[in-house]
């Protein structure tokens, strides 16, 4: 795979997690924050978010960031699937699949970086509808 193609794929993973302070913005604004588990969220996913920048920078040294992010991660999705509805479930199942699917090809070729685009996805996605109330959706 050439280096333009995975630093563009790089990208596209490095800044489709800012469309996820989507989340954090709606659980203050309207004060969902009463709820444990939405606050819960709220803080995990700016904390995501920062490890996901800091392990970003240099990929191969930055180990600790790397577990750290893929923990914080983890426990997101854990979170939205115990607390979510059917559908959030969908979403975090589906999130997971394309999560190990995507470190199945330990990212040498087109599929990984596709996978890992697709597990951002569909568990924002999860995360978002566990947050706003299904009436609104």
């Amino acid at each position: 795979m050439s280096s333009i193609t995975t630093n563009f794929l790089n990208s596209i993973g490095r800044y489709s997690i800012f469309y996820t302070l989507a989340a954090p913005i709606y659980i203050f604004a309207s004060g969902e924050y009463e709820d444990p588990p939405k606050l819960a969220l709220a803080i995990l996913i700016l904390t995501v978010i920062l490890t996901t920048l800091f392990y970003w920078k240099n990929p191969d040294k930055n180990f600790k960031w790397k577990i750290a992010d893929r923990l914080i991660a983890s426990s997101i999705v854990i979170v939205s699937f115990i607390f979510g509805n059917n559908d959030t479930k969908s979403f975090a199942g589906a999130a997971a699949y394309f999560y190990l699917l995507g470190q199945s090809g330990d990212f040498k070729n087109f599929n990984s970086y596709i996978n890992h685009i697709v597990f951002r996805f569909f568990a924002g996605l999860g995360v978002l509808l566990y947050i706003v109330d299904s009436n609104l959706w």
